[in-house]
């Protein structure tokens, strides 16, 4: 069986990759899909991260119950939280649900959106929103 680590990074980066893909993301943020922030950057943007996981089993598979956040950041010259809040529900749109190819090894039986929400960073200028998926991952026989 392919470790955890395996199956997260394939599940990251096919979600990157979905993101990416999307016309209605693509149109608040292009090709800005990081999981490091380059020092340059321009706004609006996502980062993606791990949000952990757990090894699962039954009877009748074998996998990882993931999780993973995108995070949205805004400078909208209105100061609202309007456009972080737009970028969050086609992230939702995007991902919620989505049949993503994970490669070799690993198949996903289920993504679906656990929690969004949305805040002012300490800055005061930052809008910050993240939407937390969780996935099931199962080990697949090549």
């Amino acid at each position: 069986m392919a470790g955890e680590g395996d199956h997260s990074l394939a599940l990251m980066g096919a979600a990157r990759a979905a993101l990416l893909a999307n016309p209605r993301v693509a149109a608040f943020v292009g090709n800005r899909v990081y999981e490091s922030v380059p020092s340059r950057i321009a706004w609006p943007y996502l980062t993606i991260s791990d949000g952990g996981g757990v090894a699962a089993f039954s009877s009748e598979y074998e996998g990882d119950d993931l999780a993973f956040e995108i995070h949205v950041w805004s400078r909208h010259t209105n100061g609202t939280s309007s456009e972080c809040r737009l970028i969050c529900a086609a992230v939702q749109a995007a991902l919620h649900d989505a049949d993503l190819d994970l490669g070799s090894g690993a198949a996903l039986s289920s993504l679906a959106r656990r929690s969004r929400r949305t805040f002012r960073d300490p800055d005061n200028l930052t809008w910050h929103g993240v939407v937390v998926f969780e996935a099931r991952v199962e080990t697949s026989e090549d």
